[in-house]
C-alpha cells in the first residue's frame, strides 16, 4: 500500500545524501587534483629529463600540462572522453552496429564466407611474418 509518511522519509533521507555529497565533494576534488597533480609531477620529472633532456618541471606545471592535455585530448567532452559521451561515436559504437555485422555475416552464401575467411587468412599471414597455419591443417 501507498504510505506517505515512507515517501517523506525517502525523500528526507535522499536529499540529507544529496547535501552530504555536495559538502563532501569540494575535499574530493582537491584530494584528486593533488593527486593528480604530484603523480604528472612524479612522472614528467622521472621520464622526460632521462629520455629527452627536458626539464623538470613544479606542481602548477604538471596542472597546466594536466589541464592542457584534458583540452587536447577530449576530456572535458563527458566521462569516459570522445567515444563515449554524447553523440559522439554513439552511432558507429553502438549495439547496433554490433548486430548489423552478425546479420551481415549470416546473410552471406557459404561461398562468400570461405572468401571472406581466405582473405582474412592472408591478411593474418602479412601482418604475423607468414607463421599462420591454416584452419584444420597441422604443423608436420
Amino acid at each position: 500500500m501507498y504510505d506517505p509518511d515512507s515517501v517523506r522519509d525517502y525523500a528526507r533521507h535522499r536529499t540529507a545524501r544529496i547535501v552530504r555529497l555536495l559538502m563532501l565533494a569540494p575535499f574530493i576534488i582537491v584530494i584528486f587534483g593533488t593527486v593528480f597533480g604530484f603523480a604528472v609531477k612524479a612522472l614528467w620529472n622521472w621520464l622526460m629529463p632521462l629520455l629527452f633532456g627536458l626539464s623538470t618541471i613544479t606542481f602548477w606545471q604538471a596542472w597546466g600540462l594536466l589541464l592542457l592535455s584534458w583540452i587536447l585530448l577530449g576530456g572535458f567532452r563527458g566521462v569516459g572522453g570522445y567515444a563515449r559521451s554524447g553523440a559522439y561515436g554513439r552511432r558507429d559504437r553502438g549495439r547496433g552496429d554490433r548486430w548489423d555485422r552478425w546479420r551481415r555475416w549470416r546473410e552471406m552464401t557459404p561461398e562468400q564466407r570461405a572468401a571472406l575467411r581466405e582473405q582474412l587468412d592472408r591478411c593474418w599471414e602479412q601482418a604475423s611474418g607468414g607463421s599462420h597455419v591454416n584452419r584444420g591443417e597441422s604443423e608436420v
